[in-house]
């Protein structure tokens, strides 16, 4: 097949959960078939440009959107929401070099497959029902969910509005694609109640296991007794972070005086970098090359996310690397696990801090979490697993 992909962006780093999603599927799909990737180049890396080879054909790098706007005053944002039907993401993301660039690529070129990733991109297709569609979450209710942990009477009438316009986009797109790919079974789900359509199908996430195998114990490898890994510029990341810091980590402190913390992950928000200034327990690493040696090197990873979407592809890592898991329930949603045997399940304060206190203080206990966890990614999550199901879609969507 040959097959014409649009992202938001190029592949490399791959540092985020979407961004390893994307490419482990794309560079096993690019081994039987013709990838043209077309994707926003957001700062000129000569890397990102080389190493493009590794997952498409050719790559076809567009200059990028404005940048994103810090949403301040939020006056400002509401009143420029008020012009437009789009939600923020899709606004920023829809240009008219991106939309002349997959014009041309469609006039020079037949393909058998058209798919886009992301949401916020398809405002930039054109014939939008002969596209499949991956949705990395449902991101309506990702928007949605903002409001219930947001204490600003302004901001939370933002993202209400933001939460219609991107519900609004998301039912067209739903119901106009030729397809739409799921990243779980519970999205896939969702997306059907909310949206009634049957061109649906779920995916699942996978992990490169034997990457995450925990080298001998002669590694050098740094430690914390909980680790955070992840995006730290990610809302959904920041607001769990400081969560966890304001309200969780005290309880364990009470139990355990020096516990130490990692927040190991790119771009970290200021509110972030500022807690390691004020606490020499918690360390903020910003951007690292490789985050396995902290996963090796922790006692329990921690996922205290209060609101977000789709499938948090870092407890699947943690899971592989042989640390368990303490996450809430949202961070753990459309994951193919059981709290109490591959990780353990929190959603208040005290709840968290006694399930991390309970890991923290028995080896026995780590060690059984962690092995069935191991054992689970090795037998069901597989890049190869999730590459076939998306191949088997594009077979059934391709052009005549």
């Amino acid at each position: 097949m040959k097959i014409l992909w649009v992202r938001h962006e190029l592949l490399h780093p791959v540092q985020s959960g979407g961004q390893i999603v994307s490419y482990e599927i794309a560079r096993r799909l690019h081994q039987r078939h013709e990838i043209h990737f077309v994707a926003y180049e957001r700062e000129f890396n000569s890397a990102a440009r080389s190493r493009a080879s590794e997952y498409c054909s050719r790559l076809y790098p567009v200059s990028p959107p404005e940048p994103y706007r810090q949403l301040r005053p939020y006056v400002l944002e509401l009143a420029r929401a008020l012009l437009s039907p789009l939600p923020f993401d899709a606004r920023i993301a829809k240009t008219g070099q991106m939309q002349q660039t997959i014009r041309e690529r469609l006039a020079a070129e037949r393909f058998d497959v058209l798919f886009c990733e992301w949401l916020s991109m398809t405002p930039n297709l054109p014939d939008l029902e002969k596209w499949v569609i991956l949705n990395h979450n449902v991101e309506s209710v990702l928007v949605a969910r903002r409001i219930a942990t947001e204490p600003k009477f302004l901001v939370r009438r933002y993202h209400a509005l933001d939460a219609r316009q991107t519900a609004g986009l998301e039912r067209k797109v739903c119901r106009s694609g030729a397809h739409v790919l799921a990243i779980s079974e519970l999205d896939r789900d969702l997306i059907q109640r909310l949206y009634g359509t049957e061109r649906v199908t779920p995916i699942h996430i996978g992990v490169s296991a034997e990457q995450f195998f925990r080298p001998g114990p002669e590694s050098h490898m740094p430690h914390a007794d909980l680790v955070l890994v992840g995006n730290m510029g990610w809302l959904p990341n920041v607001d769990g972070a400081l969560w966890f810091t304001q309200e969780i980590l005290p309880l364990i402190r009470r139990e355990r005086p020096d516990c130490t913390l990692a927040l190991v992950g790119q771009r970290p928000a200021e509110e972030i970098s500022a807690l390691a200034q004020h606490d020499p327990r918690i360390t903020v690493t910003g951007t690292v090359e490789d985050v396995r040696p902290w996963l090796w090197g922790g006692t329990v990873s921690i996922v205290p996310i209060r609101h977000g979407g789709g499938v948090r592809i870092k407890i699947y890592e943690a899971m592989a690397a042989g640390i368990p898991v303490v996450s809430t329930t949202i961070g753990a949603e459309g994951l193919d696990v059981r709290p109490d045997e591959h990780l353990l399940i929190a959603d208040n304060a005290a709840d968290f801090a006694e399930a991390c206190i309970r890991l923290l203080a028995s080896s026995e206990e780590r060690a059984r979490i962690a092995g069935e966890a191991r054992r689970i990614v090795e037998e069901k999550h597989t890049w190869d697993r999730t590459a076939n199901e998306v191949e088997r879609v594009f077979e059934a969507s391709r052009r005549c």
